[in-house]
């Protein structure tokens, strides 16, 4: 049984607009021009290499970058580097269907997972 897995914007430049992924791929998130998926420089609160996500559908892996203002999984902090830029390796966490990702103040993402 195939399954795809969306991802849904509900905050910010992107908001309104879903992302559909129906094999393996990693996509990486970020200010940076070199990121899967880039955000616009004006997104202080985002850094530029942010967070990965490890697309296998349906199951999908969050890891934090080391960003300097966190990545949270549904409201809880599951990353960040100190302000003086050190930190441990990020481990990844197991995104469900309607979890909500947050980048800084002004992205927000929601996982849709169908069969």
């Amino acid at each position: 049984m195939s399954y795809k897995v969306y991802l849904t914007f509900n905050e910010g430049c992107w908001k309104g607009q879903e992302i559909p992924y129906d094999r393996k791929e990693c996509v990486s998130i970020g200010r940076g021009n070199e990121c899967s998926l880039t955000l616009p420089k004006t997104y202080s609160g985002v850094s530029h290499h942010h967070c990965l996500l490890d697309i296998n559908p349906p199951l999908v892996t969050v890891r934090d970058l080391g960003s300097l203002n966190g990545t949270y999984l549904n409201g809880k902090k599951i990353g960040q580097r100190s302000s003086s830029g050190s930190g441990e390796e990020a481990k990844g966490f197991i995104m469900r269907h309607g979890d909500r990702l947050g980048l800084g103040s002004k992205c927000e993402i929601v996982l849709k997972v169908e069969k």
